[in-house]
């Protein structure tokens, strides 16, 4: 319950945002934060494939969770449509890095 309070706590100090910025802002961060995760992720199977190195490769994937997750929650924090756009951009990050590294493997 502790992260309940947390949250709670942190809910005063959240501005409001018109709609739009809203969904500007839920864009942006999913789009950096898909892009991060997604060229992560690209990192990750390349140490799982190399072998040897699978602390490294471990520790890279639960900080791609535990990144991903902060800033969908800190979008949740701030109403459905900036939850909704992140995840959006959070899509279209993956088009784009699929696309550029796709190339590459």
């Amino acid at each position: 319950m502790a992260l309940g309070n947390l949250m709670a706590s942190l809910l005063p100090a959240m501005p409001e945002l018109s709609p739009l910025a809203g969904a500007a802002l839920g864009l942006g961060v999913g789009l950096v934060a898909g892009g991060a995760y997604f060229t992560a992720l690209w990192w990750n199977t390349q140490l799982y494939l190399a072998g040897g190195r699978a602390l490294v490769a471990i520790a890279l994937q639960a900080a791609r969770f535990a990144l991903l997750l902060g800033a969908m929650a800190a979008l949740a924090l701030l109403g459905a449509l900036p939850l909704l756009m992140g995840a959006v951009g959070l899509l279209i990050a993956r088009t784009l890095v699929v696309r550029r590294l796709g190339r590459v493997a």
